[in-house]
């Protein structure tokens, strides 16, 4: 995907429901992906002369199956760029200091919605949700933890207000209120 920097939001929004569909098939698998992101999306053209793109999901050696039993894994790992406030706060990552280990809340396919967010964004404006913040690994992850992504560039200007709603819900610090794959599915962006 990264042969083209932006796409148009047509064309996120296509990107983005066939991605869901992917994550659909993994979640009712009790599988989470861990590492969602552009590098991972491998887009094809439509052999059937429609101009369409398909979209692939690759890279599956972060995904891990989840024992629902459990309330889900524990585990630093993923891209920094598109990981949610719960595995920033995994033991392994030295860059951040919990206040409680005991309160760690657990990896669930919800982080796998998180990157969701942070890959829409990216489609729109070339560059990561917290892109302000990449400076170093501290930076960043405080900015997931306790800012918002900026929407002030020309490029909101364009876009509708359901794509940013979406992002914005897709983007919610508390995954359990952050919508899961079924709910996304109902957002009036895929209207």
């Amino acid at each position: 995907m990264l042969q083209q920097k932006t796409f148009s939001e047509i064309e996120a929004v296509q990107i983005v429901y066939q991605t869901l569909l992917a994550l659909k098939f993994l979640h009712d698998q009790n599988i989470v992906h861990r590492d969602i992101k552009s590098d991972n999306i491998l887009l094809l053209k439509d052999e059937s002369g429609t101009g369409r793109v398909v979209c692939k999901i690759c890279d599956f050696g972060l995904s891990s199956y989840i024992d629902l039993a459990s309330g889900g894994l524990n585990g630093f790992a993923g891209t920094p760029e598109y990981m949610p406030p719960e595995v920033i706060q995994q033991p392994g990552n030295k860059a951040f200091q919990r206040p409680d280990p005991k309160k760690v809340p657990k990896i669930t396919q919800k982080a796998d919605i998180f990157a969701i967010g942070v890959l829409t964004y990216e489609l729109l404006t070339g560059h990561t949700a917290f892109h302000f913040a990449c400076k170093s690994s501290l930076r960043l992850y405080n900015a997931i933890l306790n800012k918002e992504p900026l929407f002030n560039e020309e490029i909101w200007k364009r876009v509708s207000s359901d794509c940013v709603d979406f992002i914005q819900k897709c983007l919610t610090k508390d995954q359990t209120a952050r919508p899961s794959v079924n709910e996304l599915f109902k957002h009036p962006w895929f209207a």
